[in-house]
């Protein structure tokens, strides 16, 4: 959880719209930092490598799903 709002603070202060939410993993609950988001996958493709480049995370493109409130 820490990690997880550090990473979203050093994203939104760097001009990156991101946001964070709670997932289910054979881990437990885990804070998901998320970035965008985009309208097409080339666009996300290339935030994508431009997170792996100025952060050094590794991340993956998803699809964008309304929470539910």
């Amino acid at each position: 959880q820490t990690n997880a709002s550090n990473l979203l603070n050093r994203l939104l202060s760097d001009g990156h719209r991101a946001y964070t939410r709670q997932i289910s993993s054979s881990q437990g609950q885990l804070t998901a930092v998320f970035v965008g988001p985009l309208i097409d996958r080339p666009a996300a493709q290339q935030l994508l490598e431009q997170m792996r480049q100025d952060y050094q995370l590794s991340g993956l493109v998803v699809r964008y799903q309304i929470e539910a409130p």
